[in-house]
């Protein structure tokens, strides 16, 4: 059995497409996920799709290798990040109601990211996660991923300068999402600031400081316990949007 060039194609394509997705998309990116798994299900799918992409994809010229294979990047990269767009905005959110609980003073590990976060930006994040693999995101990025070939086959022409900007709208919801979540948690916690400032004038003796950290966390913790729905809900919606942007933005660079 001789394996030809032409033949491993379309696994070099589509390993390119979906691993730029594998490193933005939410729940492929996430670095608690072990190094050797993420791998393994990178080359299962690869695996898969690449057979079902068959003779769609026919390799190019020498000189356009390399080329080819950086906009297959680029397409993988922007389809994750019209899905991971709402989980930003969902971990802003984590990110103002911490500071507003006063819990700026101290800061972890997100596990997530690996770099430095209030507890209840990780907090978001990792509730994200596992409502986007419960609601099957993971299967509708494949599935994007997969219906992108039928709009932008391997080796076709595109304008990477038209494409990004559909992403550059989309974007802005990160900032949408993470203000109307965080709402439901700066409005009561300043209800708690200003009922801390009033006990400081009615009674100075108070230890107003300790009393407005616990209360504050308290409060918190409990708007925390009722916050699900309303995250599931804009999981529900970045998934279905994620899906939307990235044709969108696909179509805009392949002229359509």
């Amino acid at each position: 059995m001789t394996v030809t060039y032409a033949a491993l194609w379309p696994f070099f394509t589509v390993m390119m497409r979906l691993g730029g997705a594998f490193m933005t998309a939410p729940g492929f990116s996430n670095l608690q996920a072990p190094m050797r798994i993420r791998l393994g299900a990178l080359l299962a799918c690869t695996f898969l799709l690449g057979s079902a992409l068959g003779e769609k994809a026919a390799p190019p010229a020498d000189s356009f290798i390399l080329s080819v294979l950086f906009v297959e990047l680029v397409i993988g990269v922007g389809i994750g990040l019209a899905f991971r767009f709402t989980m930003l905005g969902v971990e802003a959110a984590g990110e103002l109601a911490g500071l507003q609980m006063g819990m700026g003073i101290a800061s972890t590990i997100d596990p997530a990211s690996g770099n430095n976060a209030l507890f209840t930006h990780a907090l978001f994040a990792m509730l994200y996660t596992a409502l986007f693999l419960a609601l099957d995101g993971h299967h509708t990025v494949l599935r994007t991923i997969f219906a992108s070939y039928e709009i932008a086959p391997p080796g076709r022409a595109l304008d990477l300068h038209a494409g990004p900007l559909q992403l550059i709208d989309q974007s802005a919801q990160v900032i949408l999402i993470g203000l109307r979540l965080a709402a439901g948690f700066i409005v009561p916690l300043m209800a708690v600031t200003f009922a801390m400032a009033l006990i400081s004038r009615v009674f100075p003796q108070a230890n107003v400081f300790v009393l407005s950290y616990a209360a504050s966390l308290l409060v918190g913790l409990t708007l925390f316990a009722t916050t699900t729905p309303a995250v599931r809900a804009i999981v529900a919606e970045g998934i279905r949007g994620g899906a939307e942007g990235a044709g969108r933005w696909i179509r805009a660079a392949a002229g359509i």
